[in-house]
């Protein structure tokens, strides 16, 4: 049985792995390791304080926040 948090990962990131938008673990729409292989559209600090919103295409990553 997925929980809160399991749902929120899969949809949002964190911790696990993210079929949407890749997180800390890899990204199952998108590919690639932790940062995407293409894009990768991902929240870092996910409910923890100051969240960031990051955009990385091929290596370069863009905070959106900055």
């Amino acid at each position: 049985m997925l929980t809160g948090q399991t749902w929120g990962d899969l949809l949002f990131g964190g911790n696990g792995d993210d079929f949407i938008n890749g997180g800390f673990g890899y990204d199952r729409m998108n590919g690639g390791d932790g940062a995407d292989q293409f894009y990768h559209l991902g929240v870092a600090g996910h409910g923890a304080g100051q969240n960031e919103i990051l955009l990385t295409i091929q290596d370069t990553t863009y905070d959106l926040m900055a």
